[in-house]
């Protein structure tokens, strides 16, 4: 043996695959439709030598997931996602807890104690002046949800390493659903 190496293939599918009614903590029955989208990687392992070139070293593993969102023209973002294994067991859950959309607006600052920053922003966030126990909801431009987080001090701190430089919108509610803030941010590195 001289040389392993190994490939990855991803296969993705997306179908609506059904019509109905969906209620979260914040709306009840919002007629809704469902996007089904799957994703299949295939990791296969090879061994090179020099007599026979390359032979598979076993049988290829394969690493899937399922992601079920629920949207309706009535609310004009994601009402919620499910995610899970091949298997169907859920790996992670989420839902829009506001009735409230972050827009462009300039001027769409609701309270001047909570503090964003810095501006644009690199690996992290800061968000400060809140009360315990608010959430924090940050959309892409295209109005996808990329984050859903609880905050549990007055001074927090998110990791955003992973988002692609662009334009994003925050909006913090606290537990009754009530936006307490909300504005925009840029991502740039």
């Amino acid at each position: 043996m001289d040389s392993i190496k190994m490939t990855f293939s991803t296969t993705y599918s997306s179908a609506i695959d059904g019509w109905g009614v969906v209620s979260t903590p914040a709306f009840a029955n919002v007629n809704s439709l469902r996007e089904k989208t799957s994703s299949i990687t295939t990791i296969s392992s090879f061994i090179h030598n020099g007599l026979t070139g390359w032979i598979s070293a076993g049988t290829p593993e394969k690493d899937s997931n399922i992601t079920y969102t629920w949207m309706s023209n009535l609310k004009k973002y994601m009402l919620a996602t499910v995610e899970t294994d091949w298997y169907g067991n859920i790996t992670q859950a989420g839902y829009l807890l506001s009735t409230g959309v972050v827009g462009i607006d300039d001027n769409a600052v609701i309270s001047d104690r909570v503090s964003v920053y810095p501006n644009p922003a690199s690996d992290y966030l800061k968000i400060t002046g809140i009360a315990q126990n608010t959430m924090v909801l940050i959309f892409d431009a295209n109005g996808k949800l990329v984050c859903n987080k609880l905050l549990t001090s007055r001074q927090n701190t998110l990791n955003i390493s992973d988002y692609i430089n662009g334009m994003y919108f925050y909006q913090i509610v606290d537990m009754s659903g009530q936006t307490i803030d909300k504005g925009k941010f840029v991502v740039s590195r």
